[in-house]
Order: C-alpha cells, then structure tokens, then sequence
C-alpha cells in the first residue's frame, strides 16, 4: 500500500501478489468459524523455540474478519509461488 490515494478515495495499492505457503509438521492447530465465505484480516507469523525439539519452529494466527480464525505452529514451512494478483 502506497500513501497515494486513488480517484476512489482508497490507499493505491502496488505490487499485489498471491503467496502459496505449506506448512509443515503442524501441531497445536485450533481452528474456529469456518464457513462459506473466509476473511481474514491478518495472518501474523513468530518464530519460538519449540521445547519439545528445541529447534525454531513458527506460530501462525490467522486474525478473522469474517469467518475463520484460529492459530497454530509448524516446524517447517515453505514458500511453493509467488504470483502477481489481479482481480477478476
């Protein structure tokens, strides 16, 4: 997001992309509110040390707006693409 302002009257935003993570070796999952329609409105990573490996290991909080919520933590994840979004 830019401080620009669009014809609209929203923040212009510039380099929009879709990121397909996989999350691996995932433990402590708790997921609320799942239904047809899922937004959120952030997804927040943090690194910890996981005590029962004692090796790094990231939580994941996926902050709803709508819908879906919840958290958990993965031992490995990876970025598979990254790809200019477009609307449709």
């Amino acid at each position: 997001m830019t401080p620009e302002v669009t014809d609209e009257g929203v923040f212009k935003l510039e380099l929009d992309s879709m990121v397909h993570i996989r999350f691996e070796e995932v433990f402590e999952l708790e997921l609320d509110g799942l239904n047809h329609q899922n937004v959120l409105y952030a997804l927040s990573l943090e690194l910890f040390t996981d005590p029962e490996t004692n090796s790094v290991a990231l939580r994941v909080n996926l902050e709803h707006c709508f819908g879906l919520s919840g958290s958990f933590c993965a031992r490995r994840a990876k970025v598979i693409s990254v790809e200019p979004f477009t609307e449709v």
